[in-house]
């Protein structure tokens, strides 16, 4: 039995006191015991506001459902929808996702999208993209000049973890990488759209820990490409049952990756960011402005330390 009252105040990502607790991770700790759980974790998930848990939240659900509504006479194909409890049509994607891979094209900014997942839904978002990107979505248009590289079938790789070495084990078409630098490296030389499923079983066998999660290494001395991370499950003020394992690779050494816990807020929103999803549904713009503010913020970072830098005697 669910036992979880609301706090008080406005709504807010992360928990507004330090003994508050989601009802996500509440909801998550009871029925997800393997990868395939986080279907009926999704299913409660969806009738949450109608419980008397969630019924403060009525309204704003209603109200963001709504926008996300499909008009009820538009030929629209299944991989672009989901069908609610109410039988409607919704968006199965966001269009601020569209936004973003179409902007991206524009930009022409040498650039990869990694669609990371614990869970079974890469299959069904890499087709959906597939068919956005052939200009099949009736709302959100694609660009013309799309590069080749963004052309289906797209791959989905795996990483696994381990508690012995190698840790990680990174499983391509082609080859297998166990080095946290070359993983990191792959990623970095990645065109198009690519699948990765994360290892959901030793993330679950290790209590949800953060230190088990989702890695994400990043290298602040990296001038050529920076690895913007967006997750929803990512609770740096709660248990450490984060969605995400932050580690720091350092290219002036070649030395393997090292765990900055304390440093961790510091880098969100320049190499990962924990999306507001009610925002991400009322702006089309929303994750293009995002990755341009982490782009801008490490801008601003890297050109500190190289100032610091010319300033050592």
């Amino acid at each position: 039995m669910l036992i979880w009252h609301r706090v008080p105040g406005p709504l807010s990502l992360r928990p507004p006191c330090p003994q508050a607790h989601s009802a996500y991770k509440v909801l998550e700790a009871l029925i997800v015991h393997f990868s395939h759980d986080r279907g009926l974790l999704r299913q409660h998930l969806g009738i949450f506001t109608q419980t008397p848990d969630g019924a403060d939240f009525q309204e704003i659900f209603e109200e963001h459902l709504n926008l996300l509504l499909l008009p009820a006479d538009l030929e629209i194909l299944p991989c672009f929808v989901v069908l609610g409890h109410d039988h409607r049509r919704y968006h199965y994607l966001l269009p601020a996702f569209f936004r973003l891979i179409n902007w991206l094209i524009e930009e022409e900014w040498p650039h990869a999208v990694l669609i990371r997942s614990f869970g079974m839904d890469i299959p069904p978002v890499l087709g959906a993209t597939a068919d956005y990107l052939g200009n099949l979505h009736p709302t959100e248009r694609i660009c013309t000049n799309i590069p080749s590289n963004y052309r289906p079938p797209f791959r989905v790789n795996q990483l696994r973890r381990s508690d012995t070495e190698p840790r990680f084990r990174y499983y391509t078409r082609e080859i297998c990488l166990t080095k946290p630098k070359d993983i990191y490296e792959s990623w970095s030389n990645e065109e198009g759209i690519v699948g990765v499923q994360d290892d959901f079983n030793f993330w679950h066998g290790h209590s949800y820990l953060e230190t088990a999660a989702k890695p994400l290494w990043y290298d602040p001395k990296d001038t050529r490409v920076q690895h913007i991370f967006f997750d929803d499950n990512i609770t740096l003020d709660e248990d450490k049952t984060n969605g995400i394992d932050l580690m720091c690779l350092d290219s002036s050494d070649g030395t393997e990756p090292e765990v900055k816990r304390n440093e961790q807020a510091f880098w969100e929103g320049v190499y990962f960011v924990q999306p507001d999803l009610l925002a991400a549904i009322r702006d089309p713009q929303y994750y293009i402005d995002k990755v341009k503010g982490c782009v801008q913020s490490l801008d601003a970072i890297q050109a500190m330390q190289m100032k610091n830098k010319d300033c050592d005697p």
